[in-house]
C-alpha cells in the first residue's frame, strides 16, 4: 500500500504545506512522493481531473467540496467540509466546567476550524449561570500576536474574512440578537464575540461563521435542544454536557452528526478516532486508520491450482 501524493494548499497556507513536505524529505521519504502544487483555483479542476490522480480528498468549505467532487467525476472523493457545531449544555451538567471547556472550543484559532463551537444550546434553567461563566472566560482570553505562546486568539486569515464575520454579527444584532460580549475589531483581529438569539433564520445560526463568534440559543428542555441542534444542513461534530449517562447515549443516538463528545467541547479531536460528517459537512472518514481505509480499495484474488478437481 502506498502512492505518491500531490498537496494543493490554499494560497494563505502555501508556507505550511511546503514545511510539511520538507519534513517528509528530512525523514527520508524519496523525492517525488510528496509534492506541493500551489496553483490558481481555475487550475485546480484540471489537476483533479488528470488521469494520473486516483483519488481526491479535501479539507475545506462545502462550496469548494461540491465543485471538486464535480471535477473529480467518477474518481473517489473524500470531503471533510464545513460545520456549524452545536454544543448542548443540559441543566444537570457542571455549568462552570461546560463554560470553561466551550470557551477555547469557540474562540481559539480565531474560530477558524470546522468543528469550532458555534451554536451553544443551553437549557433555560441554567442559561444565566452559563452566560456569566462564559462571558468571564471569553474576556480572559489573550488576543493579539499569534507568534507569542500565551496568545489565545490571533487574527483571521485575512481582512476580507474579518469583514465577512463582522457583517454577519452586525446583521444579527440589527435583527434583534443580544450581545453580552459585543463585536470588537482591530483590522483582521476579531475579539471573542458572544450573541444570544432565538431566531433560527439568522445567518450566524444557520451558516458557518468560521470566526470567533459564539451564538447562545436557549432551549426549553433536552428534546428542544436536540431539535435545535439537528436543524442544520451541517453535521460534522457536536458535544453535550450532562451528568446523565442516559442523556449521553440519547445524544449519541439522536444527533445527526459524524461525532459526538460528551462533557468536552466540540473542537476536541483525537486522530485515533474516525472523523467526518454527514449532510453538507461531507462524506468519508479521516483519522489515521480510517483515512488509510478510505484511500485504498478492497481487492480480491482467487487462485485455482492446475490439476485439482472442484
Amino acid at each position: 500500500m502506498g502512492n505518491s501524493v500531490v498537496i494543493k494548499p490554499a494560497f494563505e497556507g502555501v508556507g505550511e504545506a511546503l514545511l510539511i513536505a520538507e519534513c517528509f524529505t528530512r525523514a527520508g521519504v524519496p523525492d517525488g512522493l510528496v509534492n506541493v502544487v500551489a496553483c490558481r483555483r481555475d487550475v485546480t479542476g484540471h489537476l483533479v481531473a488528470h488521469r494520473d490522480i486516483a483519488v481526491v480528498t479535501l479539507t475545506g468549505g462545502t462550496a469548494a467540496g461540491e465543485a471538486l467532487a464535480s471535477a473529480a467525476g467518477a474518481k473517489p472523493f473524500i470531503g471533510e467540509l464545513g460545520g456549524n457545531s452545536a454544543n448542548i449544555v443540559c441543566a444537570d451538567s457542571n455549568v462552570r466546567d461546560a463554560a470553561l471547556r466551550i470557551t477555547p472550543s469557540a474562540f481559539e484559532a480565531s474560530g477558524q476550524q470546522c468543528i469550532s463551537a458555534q451554536r451553544i444550546i443551553v437549557e433555560e434553567a441554567v442559561l444565566e449561570e452559563f452566560l456569566e461563566y462564559f462571558v468571564d472566560a471569553a474576556k480572559a482570553m489573550k488576543v493579539g500576536d499569534p507568534t507569542k505562546e500565551d496568545t489565545d486568539v490571533g487574527p483571521m486569515v485575512n481582512v476580507e474574512a474579518a469583514d465577512r464575520v463582522a457583517k454577519m454579527v452586525e446583521e444579527a444584532v440589527a435583527s434583534g440578537a443580544k450581545a453580552p460580549l459585543p463585536l470588537k475589531r482591530e483590522n483582521a483581529i476579531i475579539y471573542p464575540t458572544i450573541l444570544v438569539t432565538a431566531s433560527p433564520n439568522e445567518r450566524v445560526v444557520c451558516e458557518e461563521i468560521f470566526g470567533p463568534v459564539a451564538v447562545i440559543i436557549p432551549a426549553k428542555n433536552i428534546e428542544n435542544a436536540i431539535e435545535i441542534a439537528n436543524d442544520s444542513e451541517f453535521g460534522l461534530q457536536s458535544s453535550c454536557f450532562t451528568s446523565s449517562l442516559e442523556t449521553a447515549f440519547r445524544m449519541s443516538e439522536e444527533l445527526h452528526v459524524g461525532s459526538v463528545w460528551i462533557n468536552e467541547g466540540s473542537r476536541f479531536r483525537m486522530d485515533t478516532t474516525p472523523f467526518g460528517g454527514v449532510g453538507s459537512s461531507g462524506f468519508g472518514r479521516e483519522g489515521v486508520k480510517y483515512a488509510m481505509e478510505e484511500l485504498s480499495y478492497v481487492k480480491f484474488t482467487g487462485i485455482r491450482f492446475p490439476g485439482r478437481e472442484g
